[in-house]
């Protein structure tokens, strides 16, 4: 802006210049003489003119939103209160965003005054403070939709996309003896079922006419050599079909047994798990709620008619910390979180083991940051902005950010012990089965020791009654 002031025959330029000085706040500091003949050279757009901002102090708003902008204050505490300066504190940022703001104050040439977040970090927050003009900028990544706000608008170009998932608890751990039987089909166990049985008549019918045997001891023999356990008989066998026979039911039982304990061995070593939902569909079936703490997550599925029955179950909930959820979500396994693939990756490494992320995604959105629709600066911000997403600079520190949040997540990862989480090897819930089918043997060999009895003391009193 150009004024002029007539003293008598002297005329006297001035230039007014809002970003003249950020220290002193003198109006009369922000007027500077100017010749008439380089009035031409005075800038005249908004890029000309937020060029150069001369450190001047931009409110602009970043929230301490986990994983692109995290407040660092390092052993002091942060506060919320107006008088509360944390400058005082020494806190910094970590994250994509801090460093995306940090560029454009080089740039641009101006001190970031940074607006904090007062009672949540949703973007409805965000949207309030450029509603108010409590902040110029909000240098937090937003999804690229509309909000029902027309005061604000997105900076330009997007970053890239961001999928939006849910992360549901992981399935049950399979006990270790029901995997053991699920490695084999059903026809496995009716062909060896099969082959048992033709071998123990085969095997019955060869030694019937030089011995006297009975049928339990035959199919017990016969049980003995398919698990490969050492018998005296098999020295004994001087018929050489008995030993064609045994020997064929030797082979054979070697390679089931070869195939059943390497099994045994990949069960003991890795733990095996129900089916997980990879679906929406399952999802649905599941009869999970679906929270999120993002409010701009709310209408996620509601766009889709394959998805329609998802919509009446997302809540949104804005008293509950994302850790808090994730401990319902592990020790009580009847929710499930809706958030984007990023955040979802870092639970998962935080919470190993304990977490699964839905194949299926319903949505994937566009990110970028909010500013004051009509800003000033939008122009001189939108410049800038290309060139580093063109340049790779955004994309390069978000990959940084993201492997040093791995590291960390793996350094912090959190092992949660349920109560019906086995903290060993060997459980008792492993070996459950062993148990029945011991009382069940003892039960029942107990049984024929009582019929034996009953048929030996028979037998002596009838050989008694012939006598007398």
């Amino acid at each position: 802006m150009v004024i002029k002031i007539l003293f008598s025959h002297i005329t006297i330029s001035y230039k007014y210049n809002p970003f003249h000085t950020n220290e002193n706040w003198n109006v009369q500091e922000r007027f500077t003489t100017i010749d008439l003949d380089k009035v031409s050279q005075i800038p005249k757009t908004y890029l000309q003119k937020t060029w150069n901002l001369r450190q001047y102090s931009l409110k602009v708003s970043l929230f301490n939103i986990f994983p692109t902008a995290v407040r660092d204050c390092g052993n002091c505490t942060f506060s919320h209160t107006p008088e509360y300066n944390h400058y005082d504190c020494n806190c910094t940022y970590k994250g994509r965003d801090w460093l995306v703001l940090k560029n454009l104050a080089t740039f641009m040439n101006f001190t970031p005054h940074i607006v904090s977040e007062i009672i949540s970090t949703d973007v409805s927050q965000s949207i309030f403070h450029l509603t108010t003009r409590s902040s110029e900028i909000a240098f937090n990544e937003r999804y690229m939709k509309h909000y029902g706000n027309n005061f604000v608008e997105f900076t330009m170009p997007a970053f890239y996309t961001r999928r939006i998932v849910v992360i549901v608890p992981k399935a049950r751990i399979i006990p270790i003896w029901t995997v053991i039987w699920q490695y084999f089909s059903g026809y496995f166990w009716i062909y060896f079922i099969f082959a048992f049985v033709a071998s123990t008549i085969s095997w019955y019918m060869l030694r019937r006419p030089n011995e006297n045997v009975s049928h339990f001891s035959t199919a017990f023999d016969m049980l003995a050599v398919f698990i490969t356990m050492s018998l005296n008989i098999i020295t004994r066998v001087v018929s050489s079909s008995q030993r064609i026979l045994l020997m064929c039911c030797l082979f054979s039982s070697l390679i089931i047994m070869c195939c059943f304990q390497s099994s045994l061995l990949e069960v003991v070593s890795n733990p095996h798990f129900y089916p997980e939902i990879n679906t929406l569909t399952q999802l649905d079936e599941a009869n999970l709620p679906i929270i999120t703490l993002d409010s701009s997550l709310v209408d996620t599925f509601n766009e889709s008619d394959s998805m329609i029955n998802l919509v009446h179950k997302v809540q949104y909930i804005k008293t509950i910390t994302s850790d808090e959820l994730i401990h319902q979500m592990i020790s009580f396994r009847n929710v499930s979180m809706l958030t984007s693939l990023k955040e979802a990756v870092w639970y998962l490494g935080k919470y190993h083991n304990l977490l699964h992320i839905v194949g299926e995604y319903p949505r994937e959105y566009f990110v970028s940051y909010l500013i004051v629709r009509g800003s000033p600066y939008a122009t001189r911000i939108h410049n800038l902005l290309g060139k580093m997403v063109a340049g790779g600079l955004v994309r390069k520190w978000d990959h940084d950010t993201e492997y040093s949040l791995k590291l960390e997540a793996m350094r912090n990862k959190i092992h949660v012990t349920l109560v019906d989480q086995p903290t060993t090897l060997f459980s008792f819930y492993n070996l459950l089965f062993s148990f029945p089918v011991l009382a069940a043997g003892i039960s029942i060999s107990f049984l024929c020791f009582l019929i034996e009895l009953i048929s030996r003391l028979q037998f002596t009193c009838f050989i008694q009654i012939e006598i007398t």
